[in-house]
């Protein structure tokens, strides 16, 4: 067992906190962008499950883009080509986003590795074998992240800076 005591943040970890708090931001608000834009669309548009998705029972009209994925591909196509064109011209997807591309899915896949590197490096602070955070599951993953991201933000005398 590890002393905590004796562990000292070091540089590499200080570097992945920064990095994924400034992920984690442009991917909170990306996805909240996003959703506002599919959400507008839907309530405007009358879209339902397919067929095979309304033999199942779910007949309701789709409210959530989550659930678009059970319209028929004609409405499915016509959401996403005019979801991109909004947010295109709202600045949420930028010019050279490809067009199937979803900014927020995007932007939280890069939080999710800037995840990996907090998990990588705070390993490595505690001195665990490089691919042990690997193991690292659900609770017991966001439990450490969480702690290194704590150790770091609360760091006595040192903190934090980050610039977006």
């Amino acid at each position: 067992m590890t002393d905590i005591s004796k562990i000292r943040v070091t540089d590499d970890v200080r570097r992945a906190v920064a990095a994924y708090l400034v992920a984690r931001a442009k991917a909170e608000v990306l996805r909240e962008a996003v959703d506002a834009v599919f959400a507008e669309i839907l309530a405007e548009r009358e879209i339902y499950p397919a067929e095979e998705w309304r033999k199942c029972g779910d007949v309701g009209r789709i409210l959530d883009h989550d659930r678009l994925s059970w319209s028929e591909l004609h409405d499915f196509n016509a959401v996403i080509a005019e979801a991109s064109c909004i947010e295109r011209e709202r600045g949420i997807k930028p010019a050279d986003m490809e067009e199937q591309y979803c900014p927020a899915l995007v932007a939280e896949h890069a939080q999710l590795e800037a995840e990996w590197a907090i998990l990588k490096a705070g390993f490595a602070m505690i001195g665990s074998p490089a691919d042990d955070w690997k193991r690292l599951y659900g609770d017991k993953r966001a439990q450490f992240l969480d702690l290194v991201v704590r150790l770091v933000v609360n760091e006595p005398g040192r903190g934090i800076r980050v610039s977006v």
